[in-house]
């Protein structure tokens, strides 16, 4: 009786119901993600593609060094992005795009370093070679149309009618012509400083067009591109147009009385005037 008592007498035990016990949460653990170069070889089949390195800008001095060595170390970082096979370009071009929107590609670029096809080419040429004193930089369009070989005219391949289009940034700098760019072919892209004048770049590209069973039919010369990129000044890609050969709405040549030979050597003199003319502000200024 005593005990049960005492053990009356003891206060009850008192719960708290407003009172919450916060639960400290237990730190989530971070799986660490090795980079690319981290890999082990043998986590990566036969058939994936091993981890590439994004193209380094060069180190262009362009007071010092020699400009057949510039063009050469911004034709070989053009070159070093691999040309894109597919349709379609990895990144978004506008024709009507400013100064300020080739220089944002060419950021992009640098940044992720995917194939790209002859425009992107062009803008990295134009933003590398901005600032290069007394040099002039002319974008060069050209429109072709394929030709079968002879030996498989009568093979079944691309029709005749279709028509390619292409694009190169022609140099200019102590008195000589060159070009920037990329292509499927190996000599419809750069070209050194070798040549007297832009119709003789373009008389080169022509028989290159030749060798590659392509009929050059006209070539479009854009206006010199501006060098300062920070003010957003308008790109005019096509300005002038030459004709190579007299041609239809088709495309087909039109020959009054002669051959293709003396068809190109009449437009020749009609182009090389037209060339004079609209060279003579920026050449001779």
């Amino acid at each position: 009786m005593f005990f049960e008592a005492k053990m009356e007498s003891f206060p009850k035990r008192v719960k708290v119901k407003d009172a919450k016990c916060k639960k400290i949460p237990k730190p989530i653990p971070v799986k660490r993600v090795p980079s690319q170069t981290e890999v082990p070889e043998c986590q990566l089949e036969d058939s994936a593609p091993r981890p590439s390195t994004i193209p380094q800008l060069p180190c262009l001095d362009f007071y010092n060094s020699p400009a057949e060595q510039i063009l050469e170390q911004i034709q070989s970082y053009i070159v070093s992005f691999g040309y894109n096979y597919t349709v379609t370009p990895f990144y978004r071009l506008k024709k009507s795009g400013t100064t300020s929107h080739v220089f944002e590609v060419f950021h992009l670029l640098s940044t992720y370093g995917l194939p790209i096809q002859c425009v992107e080419a062009v803008f990295i040429g134009a933003v590398l070679t901005a600032g290069w004193q007394g040099s002039i930089r002319i974008p060069l369009s050209f429109k072709s149309k394929f030709m079968h070989p002879p030996s498989t005219s009568s093979a079944p391949s691309t029709p005749t009618s279709q028509i390619y289009r292409h694009i190169v940034l022609a140099v200019y700098q102590n008195g000589k012509w060159g070009a920037l760019g990329i292509s499927r072919r190996n000599d419809l892209m750069d070209k050194r400083f070798e040549y007297n004048s832009l119709w003789d770049l373009i008389e080169e590209f022509y028989q290159c067009y030749g060798r590659n069973y392509h009929r050059l039919l006209s070539v479009y010369c854009g206006l010199p591109l501006p060098h300062n990129f920070l003010q957003d000044d308008k790109i005019v890609w096509k300005s002038i147009k030459f004709r190579m050969f007299r041609s239809d709405v088709r495309g087909n040549d039109i020959v009054d009385g002669g051959s293709r030979e003396e068809e190109l050597i009449m437009s020749r003199e009609r182009n090389l005037r037209k060339m004079e003319d609209f060279l003579r502000p920026y050449l001779f200024s």
